[in-house]
This record gives structure tokens, C-alpha cells and sequence, in this order.
């Protein structure tokens, strides 16, 4: 064999080689598995009357799967949650529900807004992940969620 052979026969080998391994890379349908998911509505009350204005954020416990979402309530208190992830829907589990007044802060550290434009005036604890008593299990097809908020514990 002449080295002109050796080197195209070295050269055949080693794209094979490549090729053999790029085969083997690229997505799968099957690497990221379908989430279970609900759509999740409610009305949001305040001592018995609709919160307007409120902001949902709802934070996935018990190893759910997703990124959990948020909502905003409108003046009737209603809202309709969306997924972190741009779905409609938000996968079935466990959240703690976290809600302030007025646009969620900037900054995921800042303190939650206790008093909305209309002079509201909402417990703190509501909006902190360490002291929300606010926790709701979502099922199949089972997405109304309505939340009772107390003025005083």
C-alpha cells in the first residue's frame, strides 16, 4: 500500500467515525416528557369581598414538574393562571400561592406590596414564600381554585 492509500483509507475511517457519531446526537421526543396539566381559574376574596388588582404567583411544591405561574385578578377578583413556561395550562400538583397588590416587584428579592392603588390593604405574610398559608392541589380537569384572604389571622 502506497501512503497515498493509507492516508485516504485513515481519512474514509475517520469520517465514518463522525458520522457514527453525529447520528447519535439531536433532539428526542421522548428526552423531555409531556406535562399533566390543568387550567387553573378562581376568585380571589379579601374578608369575604373581591380582591381587584391582586398578583398571583404560583410556586410548585412536593416535586411538582413545570415552573409553576402567575394570574392577575381583575375588578371582580377573577383570574386565570398561566404557566411559567408560556403554557395556558399549569402541570398538576402542589402550589403555594403567593399574592401581593399591584404589579410584582422588579426584583424577586424586593418586599411584597401590602396596600394597592385603591388603598387596600393586604397581610404581608401573603406574599412570602415562608409564611403564605395559601396552598391549593390541582387535579385533572379540576382547575377552579377560588382563594379566601382574611384582613386578620
Amino acid at each position: 500500500m502506497t501512503c497515498r492509500t493509507l492516508f485516504i483509507a485513515a481519512l474514509l475511517m475517520a469520517s465514518l467515525g463522525g458520522l457514527c457519531l453525529l447520528a447519535g446526537c439531536g433532539s428526542s421526543a421522548s428526552a423531555a416528557p409531556k406535562l399533566d396539566r390543568t387550567a387553573v381559574s378562581g376568585v380571589v376574596t379579601l374578608d369575604g369581598k373581591p380582591l381587584p388588582g391582586a398578583y398571583l404567583k404560583f410556586v410548585p411544591l412536593n416535586k411538582t414538574p413545570g415552573f409553576g405561574g402567575t394570574a392577575v385578578t381583575d375588578d371582580q377578583g377573577r383570574y386565570q393562571a398561566s404557566a411559567g413556561d408560556g403554557e395556558a395550562e399549569l402541570a398538576i400538583g402542589d402550589y403555594q400561592v403567593l399574592v401581593t397588590l399591584g404589579a410584582p416587584p422588579e426584583d424577586a428579592d424586593a418586599p411584597p406590596m401590602p396596600v394597592s392603588a385603591s388603598g387596600i390593604k393586604l397581610p404581608a405574610g401573603y406574599g412570602d414564600s415562608g409564611r403564605s398559608p395559601l396552598v391549593i392541589g390541582l387535579q385533572k380537569d379540576a382547575g377552579v381554585a377560588d382563594l379566601e384572604l382574611r384582613s386578620r389571622p
